[in-house]
């Protein structure tokens, strides 16, 4: 999971002024960056659905709906993101090493099979 948030965050990181324009002005301007941005987080929340799929078929984590659980990965990531752009430091708490272990080993214990 911890490789995974970091792919995540250098897409966000590698042109923050992009994403504040995003997240300022994308109701009032017609981005072909919106659709994109869409486009690669719907494609990567379909991968990570599949890879929970596989740790389950694996014995590695219980049976959950997939789909959601990527769902709350990714809107944990958004929001620590976000947090990072509009420097609210409640949202990140996914920046410090130890409290991301922390939220990922609660995470895990959360699928982790029985």
């Amino acid at each position: 999971l911890n490789r995974i948030y970091r792919q995540g965050d250098r897409l966000f990181s590698d042109d923050p002024d992009l994403f504040q324009i995003l997240l300022k002005e994308s109701d009032n301007l017609e981005l072909n960056e919106t659709q994109l941005l869409s486009d690669v987080l719907l494609e990567r929340t379909k991968w990570f659905t599949g890879f929970l799929a596989r740790r389950y078929q694996n014995g590695e984590i219980r049976e959950m709906d997939f789909s959601i659980a990527s769902q709350n990965f990714w809107a944990s990531s958004l929001t620590n993101w976000i947090g990072k752009l509009l420097k609210i430091e409640f949202l990140r708490k996914l920046e410090s090493d130890t409290d991301r272990e922390k939220i990922i080993e609660h995470t895990l214990n959360l699928w982790r099979s029985p």
